[in-house]
């Protein structure tokens, strides 16, 4: 304790809690003007109190000497912004920037030249040169350091908004997505450049003059710049003065003001001024000004009701003359409690903003030297990191979201529709171009092909969109009879397009269902989420192999109450969707049932008619996943037990396993034939195993399914062709069919043949592996061109949308009875139940290496009798 009777740090700790702001979510508070009354020792104790805080905060010291060169107002405004402006590294803030202050000094000094415009040259004119200048030199005059500055404030406002608006823009506008990650920079770059032009400049600081009705207001409609110019003209040098304390208050608003981006909620000291003296007479010169310039802060505040973060700390022989005082008058000892009375009242009031304290002879000597105030920097730090994080996570975001998108893209394969799965894109690869080289290279020219039909028809006419369900991604193996497949279902695709002139034309959507169609429901998906969004996909066709993941495909969309209309898929429950048959799924192919009755029949009254009780080994593949060879198997025992033979052994084979064992446990059972359920792939293996073993003494007759078809058309290099081997297979299309009439005809006319088996007939065999596909060729245009009928009998280009799916679905389901197609197929009719099944279809038996059918039954055209061919009679469509 000094002999005064206070501690020596109790002042310094009073001037820390004024100095300190408080928390960010609190409210500023009032600073008081500390006049301390004495003689030298006033003065001495304003300045030990004020020296902690010379680079620790913005501080500016205007000690006697000095003030005795200040003349007025402006003199003293112009040296306490040169030294609030400086840098204080400690603080770790920008300093406070004065741009009102600034251009109210201009007016006045331009004012206070007083030169004379020249001959001719207006007033106005003179101001409006003199002003442009002014501009130009104050832009020139910004340092790196100003620069810094306002691009710190500037950045964090307009990453994260330009990140925001180019990533939100980027997942509506499909052609501002590829400019997401080079947007975001570019516009906050931009943006930031103008904002720091503004900031430097101090043009938007300008305006806010023209806010304040009390001062100088603006007149309704003027221009700014006509606004500037009667500031600066017409004003008096009263006025001048009053606005120029106004704008330095208002800068220091601004510099504190808690808004964002700025630094101001960032700053965790206000702002100190050390004025040495000030004095109410008049004749003392920089000390009267200092008097009226804390008067006239003191008004600013009375009149706006705001606070200015200005903390005054001056010297005086007497008291200020304020009515106030009195109550506000207090010793040094007595400094912190009066501080706190001082606040109450601010908290209720503007209260005086004078703050006497006593300061009598030894003051100085009592009041520390050595204080350091707890200058706290975690505010600023904090600021500075947020505003790191303003400018970081809007990259880092911007970046992840660019990472993601990047991946998103690449597990679709870099389309819509599309999910990657694995190696493979699955899903509609061409409804927004062309086709992505992601498929197998054997296809790509008939693939480009419809991509450039589809790229005419989509500009030049009304369209409908038939999607086409295929395995396109086939992995490397034995896949040549498939590739054969997928080459026959996309020649009837480009054939269909150019055959379909009139409108609506057709627009082929081509989705990937994968190796094996092991990927058929999410295919199915993707078809579904695109048919929700272009109401051209009018149906489905496809379908083309009886596998699980072509029934789990059809469970899918129809579910989603789409039209499909499938191909060579044979299986009896294909359409099947929770046990029950959907009324979305139609087919154009005979049922296994089917096939395999008129192979039993065949096998029973023609091969085996001399024989008393024939015996039959069927051989199947017992893959996992197949529904065709099961089913085919199970349709042809239960047949040719019904033609009276023997109830046949079954003897599966997997892939994994091989063909040659299970050759051989079907030869060891010495049929009298042989019925094959298997799969393309294997039937040349097994009938080289069937002619290199001695199964029985006379030729071995084998009987094949649909599915190898492919490899037996054509006699394909002759290996299916031996000695020793029959071989017969059932043909569900076949362009040589056309060639030979029913055995029930009786002459006539000749039979009129559709325009695209014409075009197939007139070609040559060995024109290329393609022609070798005829039941996917021929049975994908029947579907398509089904399809294609019921769209266009309720296409109504007037209507929005044109077509509607359920009136596809109920035109297809019309096509029965006396409404049928006389298609490239034959006679095309469904039958007038869910399942859809195709009445009386064509179907044929053919022996390898032969070109006229041993039996074809089903009406090819509708001239024709019901039963070509007496095998026929009553051969049933589907299981009972």
């Amino acid at each position: 304790m000094s002999d005064l009777g206070f501690s020596g740090e109790g002042p310094h700790k009073a001037v820390e809690d004024l100095v300190s702001r408080p928390a960010v979510w609190r409210k500023d508070r009032h600073l008081p003007v500390l006049v301390f009354v004495g003689e030298d020792d006033a003065s001495q104790v304003a300045e030990q109190l004020v020296r902690p805080y010379s680079w620790r905060a913005p501080c500016a010291v205007v000690r006697r000497e000095k003030l005795a060169q200040i003349g007025d107002t402006p003199a003293l405004v112009e040296l306490i912004t040169r030294e609030l402006g400086r840098r204080i590294p400690a603080s770790l803030m920008p300093p406070p920037r004065f741009p009102m202050s600034k251009f109210v000094l201009w007016a006045i000094e331009w004012r206070r030249s007083g030169s004379d415009p020249a001959d001719g040259e207006d007033e106005s004119d003179r101001w409006a040169q003199a002003y442009r200048e002014w501009r130009r030199n104050r832009w020139a005059s910004v340092k790196t350091g100003e620069i810094v500055d306002y691009l710190s404030r500037a950045l964090p406002a307009w990453v994260p908004v330009s990140a925001g608006l180019f990533t939100g823009l980027g997942r509506v506008v499909a052609v501002v997505e590829h400019i997401a990650l080079i947007g975001p920079p570019l516009a906050s770059a931009a943006a930031s450049a103008v904002q720091v032009g503004l900031m430097a400049t101090g043009w938007l600081s300008y305006r806010r003059f023209a806010k304040h009705k009390d001062y100088f207001p603006r007149q309704k409609g003027e221009p700014m710049d006509a606004y500037h110019r009667r500031l600066a003209m017409k004003t008096t040098d009263e006025q001048l003065d009053t606005l120029l304390v106004h704008a330095f208050c208002e800068d220091l608003r601004q510099a504190y003001q808690r808004r964002w981006p700025w630094p101001s909620w960032g700053r965790s000291v206000n702002c100190v001024l050390l004025i040495g003296r000030m004095s109410t007479e008049s004749g003392t010169g920089g000390e009267h000004v200092a008097h009226r310039f804390i008067g006239g802060v003191h008004d600013e505040r009375e009149r706006t009701g705001q606070h200015v973060p200005l903390l005054v700390l001056t010297s005086s022989e007497a008291a200020p003359p304020a009515d106030t005082v009195k109550h506000a008058q207090t010793r040094v000892s007595r400094m912190p409690e009066q501080v706190r009375a001082w606040r109450a009242r601010a908290a209720r009031s503007v209260a005086c903003p004078y703050l006497v304290v006593d300061a009598p002879e030894g003051s100085a000597r009592s009041v520390a030297t050595d204080f350091r105030p707890r200058v706290r920097r975690r505010r600023a730090a904090l600021y500075w990191l947020v505003a790191v994080l303003m400018v970081v996570l809007p990259i880092v975001a911007t970046l992840h979201d660019q990472r993601a998108t990047a991946v998103a893209a690449e597990q679709r394969c870099q389309l819509t529709w599309v999910r990657k799965v694995g190696r493979e894109c699955i899903g509609v690869l061409n409804d927004k171009g062309p086709t992505p080289k992601v498929l197998r290279p054997e296809l790509a020219s008939l693939i480009a092909e419809i991509d450039r039909q589809n790229a005419q028809i989509t500009k030049q006419h009304k369209y409908v969109s038939l999607v086409v369900l295929g395995e396109y991604s086939m992995a490397d193996g034995d896949v040549g009879s498939r590739i054969v497949g997928r080459l026959g279902e996309l020649r009837s695709l480009v054939a269909l397009q150019r055959d379909k002139t009139g409108s609506p034309r057709i627009r082929i959507l081509l989705a990937n269902a994968g190796d094996e169609y092991a990927q058929g429901a999410e295919a199915a998906k993707q078809i579904a989420a695109l048919a929700r969004r272009d109401s051209s996909v009018v149906g489905v066709v496809g379908f083309a192999r009886s596998l699980d993941g072509v029934r789990q495909a059809i469970g899918v969309l129809a579910r989603e109450k789409i039209p499909m209309v499938g191909t060579t898929g044979t299986a009896d429950d294909l359409g099947k969707v929770d046990g029950q048959a959907t009324r979305y799924y139609f087919h154009v192919s005979p049922t296994n049932y089917r096939q395999a009755a008129l192979a039993a029949r065949y096998a029973r009254r023609t091969l085996l008619k001399e024989v008393e009780s024939p015996t039959a080994v069927i051989v199947e593949d017992g893959s996992a996943g197949e529904v065709y060879t099961g089913d085919l198997a199970a349709d042809f025992a239960e047949a040719f037990e019904a033609e009276g033979g023997a109830r046949p052994v079954r003897v599966p084979y997997t892939v994994e396993s091989g063909i040659d064992k299970a050759a051989g446990e079907a030869c060891a059972e010495s049929p009298d034939v042989y019925f094959y359920a298997g799969r393309s792939p294997e039937i040349t293996a097994f009938i080289g195993a069937l002619a290199k073993t001695p199964c029985g003494a006379g030729r071995v007759k084998v009987i094949a399914g649909d599915d190898v078809t492919r490899e037996a058309a054509y006699n394909k290099g002759g290996a299916l062709v031996q000695d020793r081997v029959e071989l017969y297979y059932t043909s569900l299309a076949d362009r040589r069919l056309w060639s030979f009439p029913s055995k029930a005809s009786s002459g006539g006319a000749a039979r009129p043949l559709p325009h695209f088996i014409a075009g197939l007939l007139q070609e040559q065999p060995s024109a290329g592996m393609e022609m070798l596909a005829d039941d996917n060729l021929i049975l994908t245009y029947a579907a398509g061109e089904a399809l294609h009928r019921a769209a266009n009998i309720v296409y109504d280009p007037r209507s929005n949308p044109p077509v509607s799916r359920g009136d596809v679905l109920y035109q297809l389901a019309r096509i029965s009875g006396r409404d049928f197609i006389n298609g490239v197929s034959g006679v095309l009719r469904f039958d007038n139940t869910d399942r859809h099944d195709p009445l009386n279809a064509v179907i044929a038996l053919m022996r390898a290496g032969d070109n006229e059918p041993q039996v074809r039954c089903g009406q090819l055209v509708s001239s024709e009798p019901a039963v070509p061919d007496p095998l026929c009679e009553d051969l049933p469509d589907r299981q009972p």
